[in-house]
């Protein structure tokens, strides 16, 4: 558990570009694997995360920067099926606000529409599939 936690913390910090805290977290789990080195399929991922983390490589894929914690909190509403103005209020926010946030998300995920954005999340991590 406490590799697997940790290993994905690791990948949300780097989606998010925390490039430090990820590094920060993989260099934990090598302390917990050299007391328990046979966690099976665990170490295998281990080892893609740390091939991601040295080869340099941004998680957002457009080399944007990373998301907002206002960005964050959207990000699950995207996956619903509210409109922006629905969302705003379960928020307490302005529809504007919403569509300028969410306008921000598709273009730092290098993105053009919400299905995009919520694909792309998936996929680097910051919303589970």
């Amino acid at each position: 558990m406490a590799v697997r936690g940790r290993l994905a913390l690791a990948r949300l910090y780097w989606a998010i570009s925390d490039q430090t805290t990820a590094r920060h977290l993989l260099r934990e789990i090598d302390d917990i694997l050299l007391h328990r080195p046979h966690l099976g399929v665990l170490v295998d991922e281990v080892a893609g995360l740390r091939t991601t983390l040295t080869s340099g490589a941004r998680a957002t894929g457009s080399g944007g920067t990373p998301l907002t914690q206002a960005e964050l909190r959207l990000l699950p509403y995207l996956q619903t099926h509210l409109s922006f103005r629905e969302t705003a209020e379960r928020l307490f926010l302005s529809r504007n606000t919403i569509a300028t946030e969410a306008g921000s998300i598709y273009r730092k995920l290098g993105v053009s529409s919400r299905s995009d954005a919520v694909q792309r999340a998936t996929s680097v991590g910051l919303l589970g599939g």
